[in-house]
Parts: C-alpha cells; structure tokens; sequence
C-alpha cells in the first residue's frame, strides 16, 4: 500500500479539490491503481464537507494508528506540526501538494522533504528546488498528470529511493538559516532589542508560524524580543471589514509611538502588514528613525489577490492601476473598488517602505519582483526559509 499525503488547508487555493477530483477518477476507472494506494490527509477548512463519507475518520492519538489495519483513505483533521511529521516518516511515500497558485516558499514541501518524503506538485514560484522532475504536474493537464505520476509508482518507473537522493536541501537546513541569522544582525549592528510587527499572531498558517520561530531564534541569539499585532477578528465578515478600515485608523499611529517609545528597540523587523496593521502603524514606525526592515512572506503588498495568482506573468509588472486591475482579473464593479482601495493603501505602504533598509525575501524568484515595485536591488536580500524544529 502506498502512502499518498495532503497537508495544508482545505481550500480552493490550495486545490484540496483537485486531489478529491483525481482519487475519484482513479476509484472509477484505475481500480488496479486505487487497489494499491491510499491519501492521508491532515488540516482542516472550508471543503471538509467534500471529503467523501466512505474515508475513515481518524480522531484518536497518531501513535494509535496501524498502518495494517487501515488501508483506505483516512482524514486525521488538525494536528499538532510536529505530530504530522514525526507520523508521516513512519507512514508516508509521497506529499501530494497540487496548489495551483503561486507560492511564495512552500514550508510543507521542505518539511516534507525533511521527513524523507518526496513532492508532487507544480514546479514554479518558491517550490521549484523542491519538486523533481518526474513528479511535476502539468497546468494545462492537472489531473490526468496527476494520474500518469501515481501510475508511474505503482509500477516502479518512479523509484522513491531515488528521487530521495537527488536533494541537497543544505542550503534549506536549520544550521545555515541561522548562519544567515547571524550573519544579517551583525550586518545590522548587532542589535540587542528587536520589535517584531505582525498583523495577527495566531498560528494559522506557515508566515505566522514562522514568525513565531523567529521570536523563539533571536531570543536564543540573546536578544531581547518584544512584539505588537492586532487581535485578528474572529468571522470572515469582520476580517473583511477591518481590512477595509485599515487606512482609516489614525489612532494606529499613537498606539505604535508608544510601544516604541517605551520599548526603545534598536531594530524594527516588520512582517506581514497590510491586513490589520495598515499604513498607519508604518507611518509611526517611519517617523521613529529607527533601523526598519521587512519580511514579504507572501504578495499581499504586490497584488490585488493573492489567492489567484497562478504565475508570475499574473504579478502586476509595476504599482500601477492598471496593472493592479488586470491582475485582479475581475470585472464586478464592487470588487474593482476593493481592488481600488487595496491599491491606495498598498501605495502609500509602498511609500513609507522607502526607508526600510532591507526588504526579505524567501525565494530568489521574488528579487525582481520586488524590483518592480520601485525597491533598489541592494536592499532586497533572499533569505530561505528553514523546516521550523518543533
């Protein structure tokens, strides 16, 4: 029985759909293929309810499972980082991670790669050094792609053991990211007391995890870490609503002066900032003089939506209007003004981000992108991510 694994979000964007569509063709028309596989799938999301009623509902501890005694398709829901990992280097063959759009790293794809699992997926954006070329998906052919790799494993054309030796993930390990750690703060003077903003906290997905890994580094660096977010609403409507008066909120700007004033940090290290912190916050930690710099984890600053850009040809070319509009590929007047409203608040974040000293980012292929937006190649630095130890 071969172990086929999912582990992200059930969303669109990540096209948890994709991976229900491909194991239906195969129940239906590959029974010999079916016969001999099997996904495991972990998180949880909005298309929950399409898992199909016939998969087994695993809710008991992951050290309870026997891999003998389930050879069918199990959904484990949400768990523990550390949990999934550990369970999947006993029990996992291949992640199957056929998100569509374009991602900015792909933690899952290292973490996987980490556990001695190889990655099936689009070969593009951040997730390029992670995908061989014999389990590349195509865009234009997803699921019969999908299908032919699967077959493929099934009747050993594709060696596991092999695709497994072809990695050097050395420059993805623990030990070189805080080489690299080090390495920038002494570039930055060495500060010992370090702000860290961030538009929410919560653990949600792999920026935010990150950035709590961050924290958990640079205070084992002996640094002294404090850290400011807004509480992130809790229902989707609300969420949308405060993004919405993000730029309104002048009070930010006080809030965030004080925090500074009182903390004193010798160094201001900004994450994701456009959704709940807003150009006012910016603009109080611009007037501050003090040393700035940014992580871009995703695109939220250079596209109007980031769930839909499928490749880069889809980024905005420049800050223009007019590039923002035809990469929001929408027409509806009500999201052209959302795509409006985005667009002045991202510019005038774009405008205060002028004095930040150094912008990050996870993946090379995002330099020139960032070049785009008007920032000078000097001050973009690629910065890998790491498999976050937990």
């Amino acid at each position: 029985m071969i172990s086929f694994v999912f582990v992200g979000r059930l969303t669109e964007e990540k096209w948890f759909s994709l991976l229900l569509d491909t194991w239906k063709i195969l129940e239906e028309q590959y029974p010999e293929i079916y016969k001999n596989i099997r996904v495991l799938v972990f998180w949880e999301g909005p298309l929950e309810h399409m898992i199909p009623e016939s998969w087994f509902r695993h809710t008991n501890p992951l050290e309870d499972f026997s891999s003998e005694n389930m050879p069918w398709n199990i959904y484990f829901g949400k768990r523990k980082s550390w949990a999934i990992w550990d369970f999947l280097q006993k029990h996992g063959d291949y992640t199957l991670m056929p998100s569509e759009f374009l991602e900015t790293f792909g933690l899952v794809a290292l973490e996987s790669l980490h556990a001695g699992i190889p990655v099936i997926g689009y070969k593009k954006g951040g997730v390029i050094p992670f995908i061989h070329d014999r389990l590349t998906l195509d865009p234009s052919d997803p699921i019969p792609s999908c299908i032919r790799i699967i077959q493929k494993i099934c009747e050993g054309v594709i060696d596991r053991e092999e695709i497994r030796a072809s990695y050097d993930l050395h420059l993805y390990s623990l030990s070189e990211w805080r080489k690299n750690l080090q390495f920038f703060l002494e570039e930055m003077g060495d500060p010992q007391r370090i702000l860290i903003v961030n538009d929410y906290m919560l653990p949600i997905g792999g920026a935010e995890a990150y950035t709590f890994f961050l924290i958990s580094e640079l205070e084992k660096a002996g640094k002294e870490v404090t850290y400011i977010w807004r509480d992130m609403p809790i229902s989707w409507l609300m969420r949308k609503i405060w993004m919405g008066i993000t730029p309104f909120a002048f009070w930010h700007r006080n809030t965030i002066k004080k925090h500074i004033h009182t903390y004193q940090p010798d160094l201001i290290w900004c994450q994701s900032i456009l959704r709940y912190i807003g150009p006012w916050w910016l603009f109080a930690i611009h007037e501050s003089g003090i040393q700035t710099v940014i992580t871009h984890h995703d695109f939220w600053l250079l596209a109007p939506r980031p769930s839909q850009i499928f490749s880069e040809e889809d980024i905005p070319r420049n800050h223009s209007l007019g590039e923002f509009v035809r990469s929001s590929k929408t027409r509806h007047v009500f999201s052209l003004i959302t795509v409006f409203w985005k667009w002045l608040s991202a510019s005038w974040i774009w405008l205060l981000l002028r004095g930040v000293s150094t912008h990050f980012v996870p993946s090379s292929f995002m330099v020139h992108h960032l070049e785009h937006q008007g920032v000078p190649w000097e001050k973009i630095r690629v910065f890998p991510h790491t498999d976050i130890p937990v």
